[in-house]
């Protein structure tokens, strides 16, 4: 099967999930229309034709995808096509957010036929795998990239690959915390303008709204002053026990249908 095109699909909130779906799109050499779904969700469908391939990027919050992306990934159509789902996590675990988006992508007609779990950044600890994906972890995904093309370029018949995960998927629920703005805060507003359920109030960008926020980091990660951030004494508790937990460097997995 020659791949004429790739639909690139992502939820990034602090810009990681993209930089992965970016980078895993771009190893098969075609043109790429992207989905930022994140600022933009869908709300209308999507169809794609004999040659189109799925690339959908999702990062894991609990061990799950967000909803707010879940419900724009839903609204791609296929009949048939290849798809390949990533979902991007924290190095604590991937848990279920690899089967959900596999669920959902052939929910709406296409067939997965590769899957990864990539490493990166924890969104609400900055501690936890700072500075991944790295260059090694970008070398892997250029590879696993060039294997989903060769796959797609010679099989006779492509097959859905098996993930793991569990159904029914874990429950989530809320973290308690939410980020908020210190003294540095110029109130300069970028923060509300990014955040994607006004969680922030327009006049008093200090403050988070804890019943709207979705803890994405978007706000932390597009502040000027680096004023935004996850404070006090249950943040630092919640730190040291993640840090103690889960600091050993995960590795990426793939998984390819043969």
């Amino acid at each position: 099967m020659r791949i004429r095109k790739v639909y690139a699909v992502y939820f990034s909130a602090t810009f990681t999930t993209r930089a992965v779906v970016r980078r895993l799109s771009a190893a098969f050499g075609v043109e790429v229309e992207e989905y930022d779904v994140f600022s933009h969700p869908l709300t209308h469908d999507v169809t794609l034709s004999e040659g189109d391939l799925l690339v959908a990027g999702m990062p894991v919050y609990v061990g799950r995808i967000p909803e707010r992306g879940a419900e724009s990934l839903r609204h791609f159509k296929g009949n048939g096509q290849p798809a390949v789902v990533a979902a991007v996590y924290g190095n604590r675990h991937y848990d279920d957010a690899v089967i959900e988006m596999k669920d959902i992508v052939e929910a709406g007609g296409f067939m997965t036929v590769a899957a990864g779990a990539f490493v990166a950044q924890h969104s609400m600890l900055p501690r936890l795998a700072a500075g991944r994906p790295n260059a090694a972890d970008l070398d892997e995904i250029d590879a696993f990239g060039r294997k989903v093309k060769a796959l797609l370029e010679t099989a006779s018949e492509l097959k859905a690959v098996e993930v793991p995960g569990n159904r029914p998927y874990r429950e989530t629920h809320p973290i308690a915390l939410c980020p908020e703005a210190g003294e540095e805060c110029a109130e300069c507003g970028v923060c509300v303008e990014n955040c994607p359920v006004d969680a922030i109030p327009a006049d008093n960008p200090r403050l988070t709204d804890a019943s709207r926020c979705l803890r994405c980091g978007r706000c932390i990660a597009v502040c000027t002053q680096g004023a935004r951030g996850y404070r006090g004494e249950m943040y630092a508790a919640f730190e040291a026990k993640f840090l103690a937990a889960f600091s050993e460097p995960r590795p990426n997995e793939t998984w390819i249908a043969e």
